[in-house]
């Protein structure tokens, strides 16, 4: 079982870089709030298929991976933060083997941890909402 303390969206970039077609400089373009949301939906769930495939390439006695990720979240109310799991995975080894690791550019993460027993309550647009974890 891994419980990840995740990175807050609040550390992500705000802004995205693009070189020059001549190829002199770069451009500075802000994110839109839901560019922002998307790029991390994409981080947190490559880091949970990365975690959970470690722990399937460590370790060859391991039949399940138990992954939830937690992210700490300000409260108004209290002007404390909490931790809020925002996604739970279960992954059996047998499982796992169904990814096509020789094409891994391929693969889109939140899609395959989607393909186990996942808790998720996610929008397609990145927005999440707290979980009880497995």
């Amino acid at each position: 079982m891994l419980d990840v303390d995740l990175p807050e969206i609040e550390d992500f970039p705000t802004t995205e870089l693009r070189v020059y077609e001549r190829g002199i400089g770069v451009s500075v373009k802000k994110l839109s709030d839901t560019a922002s949301r998307k790029l991390y939906m994409a981080h947190v769930h490559g880091m949970g298929t990365r975690l959970v495939g470690e722990c399937i390439a460590c370790a060859p006695s391991v039949e399940e991976v138990i992954l939830s990720a937690f992210t700490q979240v300000f409260r108004a109310d209290t002007g404390q933060t909490e931790d809020r799991y925002i996604f739970s995975v279960k992954v059996r080894r047998n499982a796992w083997t169904r990814i096509h690791f020789g094409n891994l550019e391929a693969v889109d993460s939140v899609a395959a941890l989607a393909a186990f027993e996942l808790r998720r309550d996610m929008t397609k647009t990145g927005i999440f909402t707290a979980i009880e974890p497995w």
